[in-house]
């Protein structure tokens, strides 16, 4: 996923709102931070009670277990739009303030209240930490637990994986508001008003170096690297250990804690003691610094182990480009990318495909009252309305085309004035936030697939209840070109190839695979 360069100062969630998740970070210290010291009790208890009172039950812990991780991946999700939008407003920061004017009240109002309200929503990340922390003791138990070997990998790996994705904010966020003067004097002032203590920043960096903290870190990815080939056959049986897998995989934290000399880290840490905070940073967070650059301004939530098979493809975007009509519905898959891990089923994205100016005009519309707002992104060539962690936005089909499956799914019989409509309720949608809860009962803030079963509202889309809402996949979308319904496959991609005979039989095969 790439930033949004229309930058909303009103919206977007902020550098300094992630920097408050970690002072709840590890349970070596987040106890001091927590509102009261009895949550952190309980929340250390979690999975010993779970085990012990399930523990001649292994079904039922790792039911338990796989609940939690699918309601991490949705907090996985919130933090990495948020760090996605905060590196966009350190750019903003940085090119807007200088030496001859103040940080203005607009942007300072914004970070305050983006510290209280980013509290409440990131710390799930913390406390996910905190309650499996108890995996890695695991052998404390009686020897004779029935406890499979694979319960355990897995809870020790959404515990590495919750330190690792705190981990990288401070490398994306932290590390480099450490090394802004300014910025760095500003988070460590207090705020009364905000419940804001004094030195926030410096806690927060002393927190990240702390011993024990990295020791911890650092311990769990040996014992992940020690157990790679027992994770590697496990995932190709367990979604969930898959999705943990890639989290950890391509956290640049990972990189760091698996390249680093502990040792040397230590030795490092206890020399500079009693250093001030500015040059307080070991040499551990400065390799991090040395390498963020090539991160900045960059979709830091993306977590691509490489780029789609499409990707750059200029014969293969040639021939979609032949195909597409405005009105179309794109999909997508991503097996490469975190996220297409959470979605069920083949496809991972949907999207649609509104149309060249050409082609509006063609249709009247395009001097309608929703269209003109986008005229200029559309004579930019970004053509393609899709709904994306930091929201629903309009971006080029070479930027959709990072994938290795892709098809175009057009509706059968469809009137001029029908893909109007469509192109428009689409258009309508550009601005939403993403709705982390997956819900079509919710248009406030919706879902990639959301954005199709909006456009096109008078197709009998099939939907799923899960936990009690309402949710359309993308799979849900492609099944209506199967089986005469009304939706009809144009062209199909697999595995960055395109599909040239029994297009829908061979799509019917993969999603039935799922």
């Amino acid at each position: 996923m790439h930033l949004n360069k229309n930058f909303d100062i009103k919206t977007v969630n902020t550098t300094f709102a992630l920097l408050i998740i970690t002072m709840t970070l590890f349970s070596g210290c987040v106890g001091k931070h927590y509102k009261h010291e009895e949550q952190k009790i309980k929340d250390e208890q979690v999975c010993w009670d779970m085990i012990k009172v399930n523990h001649n039950d292994p079904k039922k812990i790792e039911a338990a277990l796989d609940l939690h991780i699918n309601t991490f991946q949705q907090d996985v999700e919130q933090t990495l739009a948020s760090r996605e939008n905060s590196l966009l407003l350190i750019n903003t920061i940085r090119q807007n303030t200088n030496d001859s004017k103040p940080i203005s009240p607009a942007y300072i109002e914004l970070l305050h209240l983006s510290i209280v309200a980013d509290e409440k929503s990131n710390l799930p990340i913390a406390r996910s930490m905190t309650q499996n922390s108890c995996w890695r003791q695991i052998n404390t138990l009686n020897a004779d637990e029935p406890l499979s070997k694979k319960i355990k990998i897995k809870g020790v790996m959404l515990e590495l994986a919750a330190s690792l994705v705190l981990y990288d904010t401070y490398y994306y966020i932290v590390s480099i508001v450490n090394e802004n003067d300014r910025l760095r004097r500003f988070s460590n002032q207090s705020d009364s008003g905000y419940d804001i203590l004094e030195d926030n920043l410096a806690e927060i960096t002393n927190t990240f170096l702390q011993l024990s903290n990295l020791y911890t870190v650092h311990d769990n990815v040996t014992r992940y690297k020690d157990h790679k080939q027992q994770i590697m056959n496990f995932s190709k049986h367990d979604d969930n250990i898959a999705y943990l897998d890639l989290l950890i995989r391509t956290s640049p934290s990972y990189e760091i804690f698996l390249k680093m000399e502990f040792e040397k880290v230590v030795n490092t840490r206890m020399t500079q003691r009693n250093k001030n905070i500015r040059d307080n940073l070991s040499e551990l967070n400065r390799s991090a610094i040395n390498g963020i650059s090539q991160f900045f301004g960059n979709a830091a939530g993306s977590f691509e182990e490489r780029k789609g098979k499409l990707y750059r493809d200029a014969q293969a975007e040639a021939i979609v480009v032949s195909h597409l009509q405005a009105g179309d519905i794109l999909v997508e898959k991503t097996p490469f990318r975190l996220t297409d891990k959470m979605i069920p089923g083949h496809w991972g994205h949907a999207a649609i495909w509104i149309g060249t100016e050409k082609e509006l005009k063609e249709l009247g519309i395009w001097n309608h009252e929703v269209v003109t707002k986008y005229h200029q992104q559309i004579k930019e060539n970004k053509l393609v309305a899709e709904s994306l962690r930091q929201g629903t936005t309009l971006n080029s089909l070479e930027h959709f085309m990072n994938v290795d499956d892709l098809g175009i799914i057009r509706k059968k019989n469809l009137s001029p004035q029908e893909k109007a409509d469509a192109i428009i309720l689409a258009l309508r949608q550009i601005g939403k936030a993403y709705d982390f809860n997956f819900d079509v009962e919710t248009t406030d803030k919706i879902v990639c697939s959301q954005l199709v079963y909006i456009a096109y509202s008078k197709i009998s889309w099939p939907t799923d209840n899960v936990v009690g809402r309402y949710t359309i996949s993308p799979d849900n979308i492609a099944i209506k070109a199967l089986n005469n319904g009304p939706l009809q496959l144009e062209l199909f991609y697999h595995d960055g190839k395109q599909v040239m005979n029994n297009t829908e039989l061979v799509m019917a095969e993969l999603m039935n695979n799922q």
